[in-house]
């Protein structure tokens, strides 16, 4: 594939514009990079932290994935920018992670019922997790309805399906960084 047909995704680790805070978003830099890795021929990645950035790069191009961080600090802000990524391009599969969500089953099927925007959450570690989730997105030619009605049990990933929760397995940590 050549740079014309990548799939385009985004990560975003967005912060509010009074917050000061001048950090390198390491956390999605990391889940990107593995990602990269795994998919350079067949993906371009674009990092965000800046939200004027990202609505810069919105008013230019779609991605075809975006996936956001989760924070207390960062929740409302990352799923205002999803809401408004799907009513624009219903088809960009929005994809969240961080430690912003319950770990009761019941908790998290409530949050993604009031959280239609958010179409796969990845629970706990990502760096694997986003590899085995883009793996069933190219197999199932991005067709998330069709992954969702068979209900695919993908490490780490939660999502509805017909309004219940699906829980991938927990995946086992990683014990050894230089995989990623």
């Amino acid at each position: 594939m050549d740079n014309l047909t990548k799939i385009k995704i985004s990560f975003s680790d967005l912060r509010h514009v009074e917050d000061t805070c001048k950090i390198i978003p390491y956390g999605i830099g990391m889940v990107a990079s593995n990602t990269l890795k795994h998919f350079e021929d067949k993906i371009e990645v674009d990092l965000f932290k800046d939200p004027a950035d990202l609505i810069n790069y919105l008013e230019q191009t779609i991605p075809k994935i975006v996936c956001f961080s989760h924070y207390f600090w960062n929740s409302n802000l990352s799923y205002e920018f999803a809401k408004k990524i799907k009513e624009k391009s219903p088809d960009t599969i929005v994809i969240f992670g961080g430690p912003n969500y319950s770990i009761s089953p019941d908790e998290q099927e409530a949050f993604l019922l009031s959280h239609p925007y958010i179409d796969f959450y990845v629970y706990r570690e990502g760096e694997q997790a986003i590899v085995d989730l883009l793996k069933k997105l190219f197999e199932y030619n991005f067709d998330i309805a069709e992954i969702k009605k068979l209900q695919l049990n993908i490490p780490n990933i939660h999502y509805l399906s017909n309004g219940k929760i699906i829980l991938g397995e927990l995946a086992p940590r990683l014990t050894d960084l230089d995989q990623i």
